[in-house]
C-alpha cells in the first residue's frame, strides 16, 4: 500500500470493497458440489488424519489446514466454508495491483490490475468456491510482488524481503502442486533481470550478492518442502490419469484461452467470438509496452513468464499424466 498516493489508495480501496462484496453476493445461494463436499467432510477431521488423507489426495494440505482453523470458529454452512476464498480473493486484488505498480511505476496501471482482477469472471467464480484455487492466487501473486520488488536494479535487498518470499512460496506449493510452475515462471523472469542488470553494471551492481541470495531462498524452499515430496512422488505415480487416450492440446488451449477471458460465464460459441476483441487488446498492449523503454519491456517480461511458464508446463505435464484443468 506504501507504494500508492492517497487519492490512489481510496480508488483501491474501493475496488477492494467492490471484490469483497461480488465475492459474498450470494454467497450461500447454492448448495455445497462435490468437492466442496470433499472439503467439509476433510476441514473437520483431526490435524493427524486431515495430513495422512490429503498425502493420499491430489492436493497438499495447506488450504484444508486454513479451512480446519476458521470453520471451527464460524462453522460448517455453505456460506462459512467459502468466506476463506471470497478474502483470499480480495487479496488478490490487492496484491496484483502492487505487483502493476512495481512492474510499470504507473498508479493508473496499478488501479486498472485492480479494476479487471475485481471484475474477471473466473476470479469472481473461484472467490465463491470452498476450494484452494483463490488462497493459491493470491499466494502466486504476492509472491510476485515480492520477487520482482527484490529483483528491482538498485532496490535494497533487506533479508526480511527474502524471508517473506520464502514463506509464501512454501505456502504456494502446499497450497497446490502447480503452483512450482509459477514459481518456475518467476523464477525465470528474475533471472533475466538479474542477467540484464549484470552486463549493464557489472559486479559492482551486486550482481554476485543478487544470484546467492536467489539461489539461497529457492534452495530453503526446497528444503522446506522435503517433507511432502514423499507424497508428490507417490501422486505422480499412483494418480497416472483422470481419463483414458491422450491430452489434445489444442482443445487444452481452447479452454485455457476461455477460462481465461469470459471464465467460462458464457456459452463456448460466444465465448470463441470474445477471443478475437480479447486477442486484438493483447497484441496492442504487447506493441505498447514493447515501444515504452526499458520499463514496458520488462513488465511484458514478467507478464509474458507469469502466463506462458505455467501453462506449457502443465500442458507438458499432461501429455505423459494428464491432470489438465484450464
Amino acid at each position: 500500500m506504501s507504494l500508492l498516493r492517497s487519492r490512489d489508495r481510496l480508488a483501491l480501496l474501493l475496488l477492494l470493497l467492490l471484490a469483497f462484496g461480488l465475492g459474498l453476493f450470494r454467497l450461500d445461494g447454492q448448495s455445497l458440489w462435490y468437492d466442496e463436499g470433499v472439503t467439509a467432510a476433510i476441514a473437520r477431521r483431526g490435524l493427524d488424519e486431515l495430513t495422512r488423507w490429503t498425502a493420499s489426495d491430489i492436493q497438499p494440505p495447506l488450504y484444508y489446514y486454513v479451512v480446519a482453523g476458521w470453520g471451527r470458529l464460524a462453522g460448517w454452512s455453505e456460506w462459512s466454508l467459502r468466506f476463506p476464498s471470497a478474502w483470499f480473493n480480495v487479496l488478490t486484488v490487492s496484491f496484483l495491483a502492487l505487483l502493476a505498480r512495481r512492474l510499470t511505476g504507473s498508479y493508473r496501471a496499478a488501479l486498472l490490475a485492480a479494476l479487471l482482477a475485481a471484475l474477471h469472471p473466473l476470479l469472481v467464480y473461484y472467490a465463491q468456491e470452498a476450494r484452494m484455487y483463490a488462497q493459491l492466487t493470491a499466494l502466486g501473486a504476492l509472491a510476485g510482488y515480492l520477487l520482482a520488488r527484490l529483483a528491482s536494479q538498485g532496490q535494497r535487498q533487506e533479508w526480511r524481503f527474502w524471508v517473506a518470499y520464502v514463506g509464501v512460496a512454501v505456502a504456494a506449493i502446499y497450497t497446490h502442486y502447480f503452483a512450482f510452475f509459477l514459481l518456475l515462471a518467476l523464477g525465470l523472469a528474475y533471472g533475466i533481470d538479474w542477467a540484464l542488470a549484470r552486463r549493464a553494471y557489472g559486479a559492482d551492481g551486486g550482481a554476485r550478492q543478487r544470484l546467492l541470495a536467489f539461489l539461497g531462498a529457492e534452495t530453503a524452499v526446497l528444503l522446506l518442502y522435503v517433507p511432502w515430496l514423499s507424497a508428490l512422488y507417490t501422486r505422480l505415480q499412483i494418480d497416472r490419469s483422470y481419463w483414458a487416450g491422450t491430452l489434445k492440446v489444442r482443445e487444452a488451449l481452447l479452454d485455457v484461452a476461455i477460462g481465461f477471458t469470459s471464465g467460462e460465464t458464457v456459452l463456448e460459441r460466444w465465448a470463441v467470438w470474445l477471443l478475437i476483441p480479447y486477442g486484438l487488446i493483447t497484441v496492442w498492449t504487447v506493441w505498447r509496452l514493447w515501444r515504452a523503454g526499458a520499463v514496458g519491456r520488462r513488465t511484458l517480461r514478467w507478464a509474458l513468464f507469469w502466463l506462458v511458464a505455467p501453462v506449457m508446463a502443465v500442458l507438458l505435464l499432461a501429455m505423459n499424466v494428464p491432470k489438465f484443468n484450464a
